[in-house]
């Protein structure tokens, strides 16, 4: 298993007096010559003598750079539409990732060598359609620090997401979307937004929207305040009522632990009156 992201919290240990980085390598004094000999290669950086956690610790700046990441199949127009993670290493030596569900079902295991890309094709869940609460998360887990990007195309429009790793994500948040559009009577293309619980910790989360939300066929009044109770794993997926306009932008979120929050919507007209949504 990969290492938390910011996992480490303690003060690090005083530099070694016999030991100096070269670049990201330690190299430890030879006492008889004197001399600098090669000890390893740092999986992050090399800092005073000694390796840096290979995912980091928790005075690290908020970054895209991470261990542990949850991804997840956005609905898209078409609902075999493909849906792809492309992972990026950035660590100096091979990093191992593991993918799986939210009810840790293995999906995929793969080696990043240093500098290197692989897309994994993600078809264990169907895309997430309708609205209520879900289980169609992909956790992803490493052993080095990596970007994750996730993409959904059917051939003439897609979506993609630069996805936060864990560390990143907070519990407080504002909504931004684009307005529900009904070109087409049979087949209304309605605001989505999509909030994963990523804590082993029961969360409960609340949120207040300036327009109607719709739940598994419950309808939540604006400016009002509703709760939610999720576990690790779990989608809440929300969405307007179908009438042109409707926009949950301004919808304010709070969680009490760790969540992400995706926007969404399954096919998007920019301007509103240009056709088609690619």
């Amino acid at each position: 298993p990969g290492e938390e992201d910011a996992g480490v919290t303690e003060e690090p240990p005083p530099p070694p007096s016999d030991r100096i980085c070269v670049g990201n390598e330690v190299h430890e004094m030879n006492p008889l010559t004197e001399d600098y000999e090669f000890v390893e290669l740092c999986m992050d950086r090399c800092i005073n003598g000694v390796c840096t956690p290979a995912c980091g610790v928790e005075s690290d700046k908020v970054s895209y750079l991470g261990c542990t990441f949850w991804a997840t199949r956005l609905e898209n127009l078409t609902p075999t539409a493909s849906y792809n993670v492309t992972l990026s290493s950035n660590g100096n030596l091979p990093i191992e990732v593991t993918i799986t569900t939210s009810d840790d079902t293995l999906v995929s295991e793969v080696i990043l060598e240093p500098g290197s890309l692989e897309t994994i094709s993600l078809n264990t869940h169907s895309q997430l359609s309708g609205s209520g609460v879900f289980r169609k998360g992909y956790f992803i887990n490493s052993t080095g620090k990596i970007t994750v990007h996730q993409f959904s195309n059917n051939g003439g429009g897609g979506d993609a997401t630069l996805l936060l790793p864990v560390s990143a994500l907070g519990t407080d948040y504002m909504f931004l979307g684009w307005a529900t559009q009904m070109f087409r009577s049979n087949l209304p293309y309605m605001q989505k937004m999509s909030i994963l619980a990523t804590s082993d910790n029961p969360t409960m989360v609340a949120f207040n929207s300036p327009a109607i939300i719709e739940v598994d066929e419950i309808e939540y009044p604006a400016n009002q305040t509703f709760e939610f109770q999720l576990t690790k794993g779990d989608n809440l997926e929300m969405r307007t009522l179908l009438e042109t306009g409707e926009d949950l932008t301004g919808t304010v979120i709070n969680a009490s632990e760790k969540i992400a929050v995706f926007s969404n919507n399954r096919c998007t007209m920019i301007p509103a009156e240009t056709y088609a949504c690619d």
